[in-house]
């Protein structure tokens, strides 16, 4: 049987940011092996000092590589790229990666514009973005030039694509295409950053089932989960609905209702939400559309894309408050 795959959002090199993978918020792992990979989605940070010469840094990449899954990374813009450049490049899921060997596990460096076969899906990688507060930071020591895409990583980028077709599994970057920017942030400084640019260039060319990538310190989800950040959520299988040996609530039982009097649904595995196709039956649609101030998710066939109840919640009582 072929392994399965998760992808999460930044770790910054933060204990905080990486709890997420701990084994209370990430419990999947002790089910999982090093078939099983994690992708992590850049702003990795983790190595940020030459290797071995930070103890806080070499605890956690113990940490990190002996854990029970395969662990690779979708480099960001917050990334020691002078460390990660010494790293040997090795030949791994059909493509090169830069592998940091520790004596617990390896640790995989995905190619920027690579295509990878990783658990018979076809990914596209796409690491990269610009630091908007590069001018507050030092050059080679808290910001690196390589964070930008090289003309001729993009151009690498576009022959692999050639090479490969244009239809895949999952596109995984750091950030996303510009013209979604504004979608996850109000910084539009964001919006006019030499990847995300490269990315809606992407975004025309090729077709996915679903894109994830992090940077904007958010989880949520636009165009019915096709584009989807991640951020302090645990990390999110891929291609879920496509298993077979995965348990799948057969029923979605509605417990109670919420404000507006939305039905409320206990969902196996996820808590309690609201479907999103009754908060469109709602005068403010457009308005909570437009804060998005929940994370949305596709749930199932019946239900459809559903909001946690605790964002719902939020939105409401802001919106009451507003409105008053």
């Amino acid at each position: 049987m072929s392994g399965r795959i998760f992808v999460c959002g930044d770790t910054h090199g933060m204990s905080a940011d990486t709890q997420k993978l701990n084994a209370k918020n990430f419990p999947e792992q002790k089910n999982l092996t090093k078939n099983d990979v994690l992708i992590q989605l850049g702003d990795f940070g983790w190595v940020w000092y030459p290797i071995g010469e930070n103890k806080e840094q070499e605890y956690w990449l113990d940490w990190l590589s002996e854990k029970n899954y395969t662990l690779a990374v979708v480099l960001g813009n917050h990334e020691n790229y002078n460390v990660i450049e010494t790293f040997p490049v090795e030949k791994k899921w059909g493509n090169e990666v830069r592998v940091l060997k520790r004596s617990t596990g390896d640790i995989y460096f995905l190619k920027r514009g690579g295509v990878y076969t990783i658990n018979d899906k076809k990914i596209l990688a796409i690491g990269g973005a610009e630091s908007i507060d590069r001018e507050r930071r030092i050059e080679d020591v808290s910001w690196w030039r390589q964070e930008r895409l090289t003309f001729q990583e993009t151009e690498s980028c576009l022959d692999e694509i050639k090479t490969h077709g244009k239809t895949y599994d999952y596109v995984l970057t750091h950030t996303c295409p510009a013209r979604y920017v504004n979608r996850f942030t109000d910084d539009m400084l964001k919006a006019k950053c030499s990847v995300a640019n490269f990315l809606d260039y992407i975004d025309d060319v090729v077709e996915c089932k679903e894109w994830h990538f992090g940077h904007f310190h958010k989880d949520m989800e636009i165009n019915d989960g096709k584009y989807r950040c991640h951020y302090k959520n645990p990390p999110f299988e891929l291609g879920v609905d496509e298993r077979t040996d995965i348990e799948i609530s057969a029923k979605d039982d509605i417990v109670d209702k919420t404000y507006f009097d939305l039905d409320v649904y206990e969902i196996k595995g996820c808590g309690k939400c609201v479907r999103v196709s009754d908060i469109k039956k709602l005068p403010f649609y457009e308005l909570w559309y437009k804060k998005s101030f929940g994370s949305t998710m596709g749930i199932s066939e019946e239900y459809g894309a559903m909001v946690y109840l605790h964002d719902w919640i939020k939105f409401s009582k802001q919106y009451i408050e507003t409105v008053d």
